[in-house]
């Protein structure tokens, strides 16, 4: 093998690595860019026009005959606040700005969990693609339901983090997450529910090499951080009443 040969092979898995990194982030830009077909996004966009010029939320429904008088919960408040104001600035391009931004986004953040935990980054690029491919058919739409796909994905991040090593400052971001969760979508309730599952999950998981009093403690933490991101949705124009839609929803004995 010459002096000269070893720079070559040297070269060849970064090169791969490479290509793969520019697949990976070209496929949700690929896949985003694409004309707005979302039937649902123009009545977001109206009730974000109706906040900023009203400078409030609504509590009834101000738009429908159907609904006037009746109680309504603006629980995408911000998100709507949002697109409206990129439709305003850039029209049907902002949506498509929202869309493929946040797919880029997304797609950052689930390779950098699969990162984690995979340590073969070509493996990594895989899993992150393969992914990718099966939310295309919810992360072409303008909808508040990508930040909650992101969020979920930080949070799945921030306890991986902490759980490997990383202590217990990575969970200190979670109760501004679900600050803003709670302000975007109502599915914030599913980040609630992973952090269930978390707190429970040194009370029945004994084979990690941990002894009964690491895993009290840990129960314990999991337990105050659950209270505090509760407490953290809370911070909302509605206070309690985002819950409302929630309970509704279980209540649902059919399709509406």
């Amino acid at each position: 093998m010459t002096e000269h040969s070893l720079p070559v092979e040297t070269s060849r898995p970064a090169a791969l690595r490479a290509l793969l990194l520019v697949l990976l982030y070209s496929l949700p830009i690929l896949v985003t860019i694409r004309p707005v077909i979302d039937p649902d996004i123009w009545w977001h966009l109206r009730e974000g026009q109706w906040i900023v010029e009203h400078r409030t939320v609504p509590v009834t429904d101000p738009f429908s005959s159907y609904g006037t008088g009746k109680p309504w919960i603006a629980y995408s408040w911000l998100f709507e606040v949002l697109v409206y104001g990129l439709h305003r600035s850039f029209g049907l391009l902002g949506l498509v700005l929202y869309t493929a931004s946040l797919a880029v986004l997304i797609t950052r953040a689930l390779h950098g969990l699969m990162q984690r935990l995979q340590p073969d980054p070509a493996i990594a690029c895989i899993l992150t693609a393969s992914g990718i491919l099966a939310m295309v058919p919810v992360l072409v739409h303008p909808r508040p339901w990508l930040l909650t796909i992101l969020f979920f994905i930080v949070e799945l991040y921030l306890i991986a983090m902490s759980r490997r090593g990383g202590g217990k400052w990575p969970l200190l971001f979670l109760p501004a997450v679900f600050v803003l969760w709670a302000n975007i979508n109502i599915q914030f309730v599913y980040g609630l529910f992973v952090l269930g599952v978390a707190a429970i999950e040194p009370l029945i998981e004994r084979d990690g090499g941990e002894d009964r009093r690491t895993r009290q403690a840990r129960f314990g933490r999991m337990v105050a951080l659950l209270l505090v991101c509760s407490l953290a949705t809370l911070v909302n124009p509605y206070g309690l009443r985002v819950y409302l839609p929630v309970f509704d929803a279980i209540r649902l004995t059919q399709p509406f």
